[in-house]
């Protein structure tokens, strides 16, 4: 084995000298480099962080129902303030109070399809609402003042046809009337009938107005062919529209007659009983007079024309003559009628 040794001159001792400044030289570099390096603090332990709230969930709120639970379409009728709901669209049902607060929770109505009538000869103004179904559907209703001013007063246009009106025709005359809803009587002209739609009328053939040719008096005729009626006068002719009566020289059942002791000629119609002047007789055709055998009954005191020559007395059947003293009852005397006369021979509840 060969063992590698230095020489001897490389084990020589270091002078002191230099032994000292390698030892320095040895120690400087790691007391430098500890005092160069800042001393590291201990850090803080990290404090966990706030986790962030959860935001509680509220519950979810129960629906609550609209206070208005009403089906159908509300309208109001501004002339008297009442509410109506058109069931199905189409059949108008007035709301109570009630109704319209737990239901409808007052809700606002709208207006109703509301018009103002009237007809041209009449002052009535009535309010027509068009409601759902044709005319049939119609709602009228006829307005005081106080409705009117309620409506605000509004505008009025003339109607045609208004509900309820009766259209007819007397069998005296080819005339066609109206009796309005409110009793006023019109005698129609060519084109109000056509604003009518020529509706239909009610034909009165035995019934009529009818005035004798050499009379002035008019007649209403309630019978023509039993020849009864009476006298009117000018107030009532108004009212009736003034229908053009049917001037004719007789009436059906009528007659001239005198009392054996008198040589005055009467004549007994539905429109008066009285003596005529010779003029008024012989316009009538100059007809046989009936004579009525009175023996020793002096002649009646003539009336004053119309009304069956009965003045202001009336009876109702010959009961009431007889219990009034006055059977028999001749024609001219106060209370004698036709209708007292079965037999029309100037005499009447002779029996």
């Amino acid at each position: 084995m060969r063992v590698i040794t230095q020489p001897k001159e490389m084990m020589r001792p270091l002078p002191l000298v230099t032994a000292a400044l390698l030892a320095v030289s040895l120690l400087l570099p790691a007391q430098a480099a500890s005092a160069s390096v800042e001393p590291v603090p201990t850090p803080a332990p990290t404090a966990e962080p706030t986790p962030t709230p959860v935001p509680t969930t509220a519950p979810t709120p129960t629906p609550v129902p609209p206070k208005d639970q009403g089906r159908w379409q509300l309208y109001t009728t501004s002339f008297d303030g009442r509410i109506y709901e058109l069931v199905n669209d189409q059949s108008p049902r007035a709301l109570s109070f009630e109704t319209w607060r737990d239901v409808y929770d007052f809700r606002v109505p709208g207006a109703s399809p509301t018009d103002y009538v009237k007809y041209p000869w009449s002052s009535t103004v009535y309010a027509v609402t068009f409601w759902p179904g044709g005319e049939g559907a119609w709602q009228w209703t006829r307005l005081d003042y106080g409705q009117f001013v309620k409506a605000g007063s509004p505008a009025v246009r003339n109607a045609g046809y208004i509900v309820n009106s009766y259209v007819y025709k007397w069998g005296t005359s080819a005339e066609i009337l109206v009796e309005g809803e409110d009793k006023v009587n019109h005698k129609l002209t060519g084109a109000e009938w056509r604003a009518m739609d020529f509706r239909p009328f009610n034909d009165r053939a035995n019934e009529g107005f009818m005035k004798l040719s050499w009379t002035s008096d008019i007649v209403r005729m309630t019978d023509v062919r039993g020849g009864q009626g009476r006298a009117i006068g000018y107030g009532e002719w108004q009212e009736e529209a003034f229908p053009t009566p049917q001037v004719v020289q007789r009436i059906n059942g009528d007659q001239f007659y005198r009392y054996s002791n008198s040589n005055q000629v009467w004549y007994a119609g539905p429109g008066m009983n009285r003596v005529v002047s010779l003029a008024e007789f012989r316009a009538a055709g100059s007809p046989a007079p009936r004579v009525i055998q009175v023996a020793g009954q002096s002649t009646p005191p003539p009336s004053s024309g119309g009304g069956g020559g009965g003045g202001n007395v009336f009876y109702a059947n010959c009961d009431a003559v007889k219990r009034a003293g006055k059977a028999p009852l001749y024609a001219g005397q106060p209370g004698y009628s036709f209708d007292l006369d079965g037999d029309r021979d100037g005499v009447a509840c002779e029996r």
